[in-house]
């Protein structure tokens, strides 16, 4: 909410977790009052969910991932994601391929692990603005009681809350029926247990 104007706007986009490291000293020097909502998902279904949009975006054109990077942050970006081997055959292979690639501080193209990171990305925010300015959502919370959920942000923000007979309606569902499949939920489910352990100490003070 920029403290030049009265009134209060929002700004939202992923890019802001995602690219946390320069996000956050870039909001605070904009505005060190700034009240920020973090809306976290679970990391799992995150990660599939990003798979299968992926994997339609790659049909449309293989070469989607880089033209969007170039058009956001320049081709010197794009040239620090490694290329996948292959893509969208098998979700488990996929998370296998990139799991590896990150124990060797490698990042590859189209992360799909990489951003269900939460903590290590929140912790850009939690170092630099202090907790009264921070709220943290979960996405599942909001989904089963969006009313009360949403009540905890008009009063976070300072408005006035949504009238009770309001009727609430999910916005921009993938439609995405399938199930993850078992063996790459165990997989990734260990893979993100220490970065949820340390999430949910950081949820717990927001």
């Amino acid at each position: 909410m920029p403290k030049r104007l009265k009134m209060k706007g929002l700004d939202v986009t992923p890019g802001y977790l995602g690219g946390a490291k320069r996000a956050a000293r870039r909001i605070y020097a904009y505005n060190s009052e700034i009240k920020l909502i973090f809306l976290v998902r679970d990391p799992v279904d995150r990660a599939f969910s990003a798979w299968k949009m992926y994997v339609k975006l790659c049909a449309q054109d293989r070469q989607w991932f880089q033209a969007w990077m170039c058009r956001c942050a320049g081709r010197c970006e794009v040239a620090s994601f490694l290329p996948r081997s292959r893509f969208g055959e098998d979700f488990l292979t996929d998370v296998r391929e990139e799991i590896e690639a990150l124990r060797h501080g490698k990042v590859l193209e189209m992360p799909i692990v990489q951003l269900s990171l939460y903590a290590s990305y929140l912790r850009h925010y939690t170092n630099i603005f202090p907790e009264s300015q921070m709220l943290a959502i979960r996405s599942e919370r909001m989904r089963e009681n969006p009313a009360e959920e949403l009540a905890r942000i008009c009063q976070f923000i300072g408005v006035a809350p949504f009238p009770s007979e309001t009727v609430f309606t999910p916005y921009f569902e993938g439609g995405y029926s399938d199930e993850c499949p078992t063996a790459a939920r165990d997989l990734l489910e260990s893979f993100f247990a220490d970065d949820q352990v340390e999430l949910a100490g950081m949820l717990s003070a927001l």
